[in-house]
């Protein structure tokens, strides 16, 4: 057993050799085309200015860009991540859809996005910020997520809908606007703390969740 990890560990050791760290400039198809030739483990660093969504990630990397937007065309998701392993930090994004039934998100999370970190992103004006479909050991933190109030209630998307995301950790997070902060159903096992919620109808929507740790949130007005 031991001479077997060894000889996946030299196998695998090429592979983590490979990745890097990638500039990426704002331009046509720029970031569509850069998360298509990444390779695992990745860091894709846009530059200042916007990029076009909708992009789907599909390979394990880490995107980022403190003065980058990924401005979606107003319909669908901006980013929908359907790997396992991927980090979103420090970028702001734009411009879902707004048609509640198809979940229109600014990041959706497929099941396959298992271990997924968002951390200190934007989310402005978004349906829906954050899906977490079917994702287990997902972590959100450190992030705004600002809703649409231009809406009538019903038509309106929570900051964060959850459903069967088991292992979910919420911290740190701003979110306001829209119809409720975090919408859970039918999802056990998670963590909800330390999160500021504001201009909401609810902070917290759960339904069918159970084991679940909510605490030193506060919600104002």
């Amino acid at each position: 057993m031991r001479s077997l990890v060894f000889v996946l560990a030299l196998c695998l050791a090429p592979l983590a050799s490979l990745a890097e760290t990638v500039e990426v400039r704002p331009g046509p198809g720029a970031l569509v085309r850069a998360l298509a030739t990444a390779r695992p483990g990745d860091t894709l660093v846009l530059g200042e200015g916007t990029f076009a969504g909708p992009v789907s990630i599909k390979t394990p990397v880490t995107l980022t860009g403190p003065l980058a937007r990924i401005e979606g065309p107003g319909e669908g998701s901006v980013i929908t991540v359907d790997t396992g392993g991927v980090t979103i930090t420090a970028l702001t994004i734009s411009g879902a859809g707004a048609r509640l039934s198809d979940l229109d998100s600014g990041i959706r999370l497929t099941k396959a996005a298992r271990g997924t970190i968002i951390d200190g992103v934007t989310l402005e004006g978004n349906l829906i910020g954050v899906d977490v479909h079917g994702a287990r050991d997902v972590t959100i933190r450190n992030s705004r997520i600002e809703g649409r109030n231009d809406l009538r209630v019903a038509e309106r998307g929570p900051g964060i809908y959850v459903w069967n995301a088991p292992g979910l950790t919420v911290e740190d997070n701003r979110i306001s606007k829209g119809r409720d902060g975090v919408f859970i159903t039918t999802s056990n096992d998670a963590v909800y703390r330390r999160n500021r919620f504001s201009d909401l109808r609810f902070a917290f929507h759960s339904m069918y969740a159970n084991r679940i740790e909510v605490t030193d949130n506060v919600s104002r007005g």
